[in-house]
């Protein structure tokens, strides 16, 4: 039988990467929810968008270097309780005690997070309304319902498996904007894997629905938000739309990065140029406060390595939003 610890094994493996897994408890925010740990220094959380787990960051923990790293399941997720979101009355005060508790339960301060879809937009709520916890924001992917954004659904992803599931993962992660070809061995299986756990569907189906009717994160607010707040946006990415690169690069403090050739999870591209960005991002921000400082936008140029198979037009990975005075 194809279960998820199987299966996150052989991923992990196949990315070389060993993480230790445990569980935390937040009561009155989804319960036990696990934690995915690597490496160590300044601590970096990574919230995934919905319909995934943890462990779709591997491949980017597996060449993270220089950082404490904890991948989290969101509430319904992975090995998470199961959660139906229609009993949240309201989704950004269940979020942001979401991260709060995390933070809390393992006795972290103001630390940096990275996001997928709705785990960025977790990520900027929990910087707005709990400050002196988020030191920055990566947001690795669009983020859901931000700016214009949309947020993953099962009807946007109709080969997602919600009923009658079968193999052929590769197939779903390409409607996300994803090359088949770059995703690390075991893939599918972890998908299929994923999607199999008791209460995924419900999961699925209420978050996409109350995130939607949240209301979201607009571009006014991102450019309130005090702390350093960098994007890396792949130019396939079906919840983007085609301004979302440049309205999100006018009022944040940090970089906003078009991945050229990556879809929603743009370290399933090019996982090495997606570390070597966020670390860039996180070694400026690192000695940071919790909030009340801008990023240089002057020091933002991140050098970027050419993926597997770049060739012009379809594997370059970037173009550097350039800084306000025309750098």
């Amino acid at each position: 039988m194809n279960t998820l610890a199987d299966a996150e094994g052989r991923v992990a493996v196949a990315c070389g990467v060993t993480p230790i897994e445990y569980a935390v408890e937040i009561p009155g925010f989804g319960g036990r929810t696990r934690v995915l740990e690597s490496g160590s220094g300044p601590v970096l959380v990574l919230l995934p968008d919905v319909a995934t787990a943890a462990s779709v960051w591997l491949p980017l923990m597996a060449r993270l270097t220089g950082h404490r790293v904890l991948a989290v399941d969101l509430p319904g997720f992975g090995q998470a309780e199961p959660t139906d979101y229609r009993t949240v009355s309201h989704l950004r005060g269940f979020a942001v005690g979401f991260v709060h508790g995390l933070l809390d339960a393992m006795s972290l301060e103001a630390v940096a997070i990275g996001g997928n879809g709705v785990g960025g937009l977790w990520a900027l709520w929990t910087a707005a309304d709990r400050a002196e916890c988020v030191r920055a924001i990566a947001l690795l992917g669009a983020p859901a319902c931000t700016a214009g954004t949309s947020v993953l659904t099962p009807r946007k992803l109709s080969g997602w498996p919600m009923t009658g599931r079968r193999s052929g993962g590769q197939d779903r992660w390409a409607r996300l904007g994803q090359s088949p070809d770059r995703l690390p061995d075991g893939w599918a299986e972890l998908t299929d894997a994923v999607a199999a756990r008791p209460g995924f569907d419900t999961a699925f189906r209420t978050l996409s629905r109350a995130t939607h009717a949240s209301g979201g994160y607009g571009a006014t607010d991102l450019g309130r938000l005090p702390q350093p707040v960098g994007l890396l946006l792949g130019e396939r990415d079906p919840l983007a739309r085609l301004d979302t690169l440049g309205t999100i690069a006018d009022v944040i403090s940090g970089p906003a990065i078009h991945a050229g050739g990556a879809g929603h999870l743009p370290w399933l591209d090019n996982a090495p140029a997606a570390a070597e960005v966020l670390g860039a991002f996180l070694a400026e921000t690192d000695s940071a406060p919790a909030h009340g400082r801008s990023a240089d936008r002057a020091a933002k140029v991140w050098p970027v390595p050419a993926p597997r198979s770049a060739t012009t037009g379809s594997g370059a990975p970037v173009a550097v939003k350039p800084d306000k005075d025309g750098g």
